[in-house]
């Protein structure tokens, strides 16, 4: 039987702390995978879900412009047959129906292919028999604190993480190349039998013990030494690379969730003032004030406006999903 242990308690075998490195490092790697590939997939599928919703409302406010279009179109050829309008104002509010009527055509085409989509992502049965209907995807409220949004991420993400190991490894690899320089003590025990025949035997034992002293192997050691520094330099670089990018990531989401709510606050407020004015035209026309142009020309600006609106609602959607991206928290924060 034979032991062997460095005289300092503190430090590892160098065998030892490569064969734990190399073992860590695997892991590391392999949960590192595993992690992004859970927020990818659920930035994926928020992303895919957040364009449904998207294309659905623009499917609606199609819908809902084209039952203004004919309601317009109803009221201007009454006012033709009774002598109050040109066939021109007809025939330009048909235009404006027709035109919003394709639209909600192609909206209600996307919205198919969107849903397909999101099927496909999640792996459910390919249908798009179903509707998406939860809009709190698209979020609301004020952006959380930077500060404790990057603390977060330094603790959820798991690049960071990896990070983090790669350099405990590599000083407990310093350490391990510097206990070389200490002396070893190796012990050996063995037992036995001496005899001409059993009923004869004794039973011997051995005892003895080595110390060796690493006295010639100081150039190869400083050189390891120096080659294990430079290691942990790298590794704790690259720790500190990590950390600015992710608090580049953090700040940057942060300022696209700040940026999307003032658009959103922006847009709502357009499509108030569109809808009042074509409240306004609808009723000069109905007076005889003037022709419909203007209502028609008041309808696009609402179509523009509800448009602006849903981008701005799907941005908000976005950031908010890039801000639990870069937090590392994406599959927790939507999991249902």
């Amino acid at each position: 039987m034979s032991a062997r242990a460095f005289l300092t308690q503190q430090v590892l075998n160098m065998a030892e702390v490569r064969a734990w490195q190399s073992s860590r490092s695997r892991q590391d790697a392999s949960r590192l995978l595993v992690d992004n590939a859970h927020e990818l997939v659920a930035l994926s599928v928020v992303s895919a879900y957040l364009e449904a919703l998207r294309v659905k409302a623009s499917r609606d406010s199609f819908l809902e412009q084209a039952k203004l279009a004919n309601q317009l179109y109803q009221l201007t050829r009454n006012r033709v047959n009774q002598g109050a309008a040109a066939e021109l104002d007809a025939n330009r509010a048909m235009q404006q129906a027709n035109s919003l009527l394709q639209q909600r055509q192609e909206a209600e085409h996307s919205y198919v292919e969107a849903k397909l989509n999101l099927a496909n992502i999640l792996q459910a049965r390919i249908t798009s028999d179903y509707d998406v209907a939860d809009e709190a995807a698209y979020g609301s409220g004020t952006p959380p604190d930077r500060d404790s949004s990057i603390q977060t991420a330094l603790t959820a993400r798991a690049d960071y993480r990896s990070a983090q190991a790669s350099v405990k490894a590599a000083e407990l690899q310093v350490r391990s190349v510097k206990a070389t320089r200490l002396p070893t003590i190796q012990l050996n025990v063995s037992d036995g039998q001496s005899g001409t025949t059993p009923a004869h035997n004794v039973n011997t034992y051995l005892v003895g013990g080595t110390i060796n002293f690493p006295v010639f192997t100081g150039g190869r050691i400083r050189g390891e030494i120096q080659e294990a520094e430079g290691t942990l330099r790298e590794a704790q670089a690259a720790l500190d690379a990590n950390r600015a990018q992710i608090e580049t990531d953090v700040q940057a989401a942060i300022s696209g969730v700040q940026w999307a709510l003032m658009e959103v606050e922006t847009s709502a407020g357009n499509v108030q003032l569109s809808r009042q004015e074509v409240n306004f035209t609808r009723s000069r026309f109905s007076q005889g004030i003037s022709d419909n142009t203007e209502v028609v020309n008041a309808q696009d600006r609402l179509e523009q406006a509800d448009n602006a609106h849903i981008r701005a609602q799907y941005n908000l959607g976005l950031a908010r999903a890039n801000l639990a991206r870069a937090t590392g928290a994406a599959e927790k924060t939507y999991r249902k």
